[in-house]
């Protein structure tokens, strides 16, 4: 006969939910399979991506009770919260691919102490001997260690060279000490070790029962306890048959059994209990089985057997989270399956295939293997755990209640963190942690219950500040975050939003596995950026002042300067900018280069003298806008000087005139050249002694007579001797003799003219 499971609640259940207040969220975090990854700290699974294991069975993980991670492992290799390998934490005894390689419990009453307990897979002959195993094992984690990232300090203790691939603990009857449970191989006995806050007994407590564990195969597959720790299930892969047994919490051991015979060649390997102990679930290959523990005689309850659901992949793990539900992994699977009311017979227990995501990542056949202890159930409902939700607490058993008195741990919402209502609604002020409880009073006698709540934060959505689009035809809004659905006003389901006209634009967004909402609200204005045009770069007149217009109806103006008029005044050269700015508030600017246009100034210096033959050409560098007009009527912006002359420029531009002149003179420049004859006849040509050459005003010249008489003199020689004598007599024609001299150069030249008449 199956034992009651509830003999003992009364009793213990002070201890017990007291326990829930610092057990409740060690099982927050899982890692699995191949990289895949949950977060139960909203209450909902939450993929998460950044695990390291990659497994195909066994593994475990373990948070505070805050729900912390702390580390995990599948059994050969431990990773800390950080994702990296914790220190010494490489080459523990466990295998990837035995089923329930690993599991982590605290010691007794020390928050640093962890135990890893590890199983490894079987090798045998042919005889069924075994021939490679490394049996059950622990190692000792404290996360003292390390800045709190934790450090293996025992590795691998034996505990036995022969169990299976089964491992599972549940409290002590006295809510403090942990049973650690597994099943020998090549026998028919149950181990349960106890762990205290002494440490770990060095002796198990063995109970028989009555089949063998000889084959290989039968080491495969899950051991589970019930989370009140009263009853036990374990699945031997290759026999065909699911065993049910009642567990001793005060002395350990094994009391009764019954077990349910399968088809031949089925296997059952993946097992669990509902929270309230009432139900057993179990995997045969494709199939999911449950059956009613409360459903009387054991004839009953094996009659109660019904088939749940039936998946296209091989079952693997059956696993409880500490939001009540059943999680159930098929190996290489992007999702797992639900049963979301385990507590429920069928079909109310509402089984649903592929509902957790995994984020790409897959699962294997194994789940985190955890003490059950941490899945006991609660005594009151809560539901909308989301910031500024109405939080519901609901008592599962209002009957023969006389009064209670809720305490929400929530100080800072003052008067209302306490209620007397059965059913109460609590607002609570932050995300976080909260140690709820609920103090019931029956007939006058007072229970406690205690509950740990995590408020999770509202998903993040942010539209933006309202928004004005300039020149731009359409705009993308954005709700894009991790998992989250979208509702737009225009009932879109997107995470983006096209719109091409103005007006206010929603978003309701819902956390996918938290199922928190939240909205956000913008404005956005369409407007084309007002048009301005100051004009082509230019230039205005030295002296004056430059008007800049910006001007158009009902813009905003801010020049260079700061100043905001329509109109600038420029009156030097520079760079002059404006921002103009619509009604709407779009922005548009321009600039213009202004320089300074001067008057066509020019010089052409001194009047000057030119060698004869010199080609000379005045042409003063001035402007291309600029008009010219010569004295001697030429428009061109340059002049060929040629001759003896005066030369007058009139240049003028838009800004006004200017003139110029200079005389050029040209003046013979080569060797000095005395004629040997001249013909002073007053006929006009070669009237004069004309010497070549020679600078006016700096030479001496003597003329002397055949008989060497001085007869005419030139202190200053200017070319003017025209054949008289002193007395300006004409001189007779004959042959003259002159000296010419230089006193500053000291030059002579001596020769003879003739005068012809």
């Amino acid at each position: 006969m199956v034992q009651s499971r509830h003999n003992i609640f009364l009793v213990f259940v002070f201890l017990f939910l007291s326990f829930q207040i610092s057990a409740q969220h060690e099982a927050d975090f899982w890692y699995f399979g191949n990289y895949a990854g949950l977060d139960f700290s909203s209450g909902n699974p939450e993929p998460k991506t950044d695990g390291q294991l990659s497994n195909y069975e066994g593994c475990a993980t373990i948070s505070d009770s805050t729900g912390n991670l702390l580390f995990y492992t599948n059994g050969v290799t431990v990773w800390n919260k950080n994702h990296q390998i914790l220190t010494n934490g490489e080459g523990l005894t466990g295998d990837t691919s035995s089923t329930q390689s690993a599991l982590i419990v605290p010691q007794p009453a020390n928050d640093s102490i962890y135990y890893i307990f590890t199983t490894d897979e079987l090798s045998v002959d042919t005889n069924g001997n075994i021939t490679e195993h490394d049996g059950f094992r622990y190692s000792l984690v404290n996360m003292n260690k390390n800045n709190g990232d934790g450090e293996i300090i025992i590795k691998n203790v034996l505990l036995s060279d022969s169990v299976c691939e089964k491992l599972t603990a549940v409290r002590h009857q006295n809510n403090k000490d942990i049973w650690i449970i597994t099943h020998n191989f090549g026998g028919n006995q149950f181990y349960a070790w106890l762990l205290t806050d002494t440490g770990l007994g060095t002796t198990p407590f063995i109970s028989t029962t009555f089949f063998d564990y000889v084959i290989k195969e039968t080491a495969v597959g899950y051991l589970k306890a019930a989370p009140d720790g009263n009853t036990l299930a374990s699945n031997p892969f290759a026999a065909s048959r699911v065993e049910v047994y009642n567990f001793d919490k005060l002395n350990g051991t094994i009391t009764d059994y019954f077990y349910i015979d399968l088809d031949s060649y089925t296997y059952a390997y993946g097992c669990e209990f509902s929270p309230d102990g009432s139900k057993l679930y179990y995997a045969v290959q494709k199939k999911i089985y449950q059956i009613d523990l409360d459903a009387g005689s054991v004839a009953d309850i094996i009659n109660s057997e019904v088939e749940i659901a039936e998946t296209d992949l091989d079952i693997g793990a059956l696993q409880l989270s500490d939001n009540g539900k059943l999680y159930i992994s098929c190996n290489t699977s992007e999702y797992l399956h639900v049963i979301h009311k385990p507590d429920s017979l069928f079909p109310n227990c509402l089984f649903e295939e592929n509902e957790i995501f995994l984020d790409g990542r897959s699962a294997g056949l194994g789940l985190p293997n955890f003490m059950t202890s941490y899945f006991s159930e609660n005594k009151f409902d809560v539901l909308n755990t989301c910031l500024h939700s109405l939080t519901e607490f609901h008592i599962q058993n209002i009957s023969e209640i006389d009064s209670v008195y809720w305490n929400f741990d929530d100080s800072e919402s003052g008067i209302y963190n306490h209620s007397s209502e059965l059913s109460p609604i609590h607002i609570f002020s932050n995300e976080g942690i909260y140690d709820v409880s609920l103090k019931i009073w029956y007939h006058s006698t007072l229970t406690e219950y205690f509950r740990r709540i995590k408020i999770v934060p509202l998903p993040q959505i942010n539209l933006g500040v309202d928004t004005l689009i300039c020149n731009s035809d359409s705009y993308v809004l954005s709700a894009m975050n991790e998992h989250l659905t979208y509702r737009w006003n225009n009932l879109s389901v997107e995470p983006t939003l096209t719109i091409t006209n103005s007006g206010t634009y929603w978003v309701d967004v819902k956390n996918l596995y938290t199922g928190c909402e939240n909205s956000d609200t913008i404005s956005v204005v369409f407007s084309l950026i007002p048009e301005i045009e100051l004009g082509h770069d230019t230039s205005f007149c030295e002296q004056t002042e430059f008007y800049i217009d910006a001007y158009h109806e009902n813009y905003s103006y801010i020049w260079q300067d700061s100043s905001i008029n329509y109109w600038f005044y420029a009156d030097e050269a520079g760079t002059y900018y404006v921002d103009v700015f619509n009604e709407a508030g779009c922005q548009n600017s321009d600039t213009i280069r202004l320089s300074i246009k001067d008057l066509p100034r020019f010089n052409f210096s001194n009047d000057t003298v030119f060698c004869e033959g010199t080609n000379y050409v005045l042409m003063p560098v001035l402007d291309t806008d600029t008009e010219f007009l010569w004295n001697d009527g030429s428009i061109l912006p340059s002049c060929l000087i040629e001759t003896n002359g005066l030369y007058k420029l009139i240049a003028a531009n838009r800004c006004g005139i200017w003139s110029d002149s200079i005389t050029v003179i040209f003046k013979y420049c080569g060797a000095i050249v005395i004629p040997n004859v001249f013909t002073p006849n007053g006929d006009e040509f070669n009237n004069l002694f004309y010497i070549k050459g020679i600078e006016e005003g700096l030479w001496n010249l003597k003329i002397y007579n055949r008989w060497g008489q001085l007869v005419n003199e030139f202190d200053e020689y200017k070319n003017n001797w025209d054949g008289t004598d002193f007395k300006e007599h004409k001189l007779s024609a004959a042959v003259y003799y002159y000296i010419l001299s230089n006193p500053q150069s000291a030059e002579i030249y001596r020769g003879t003219v003739r005068i012809f008449r």
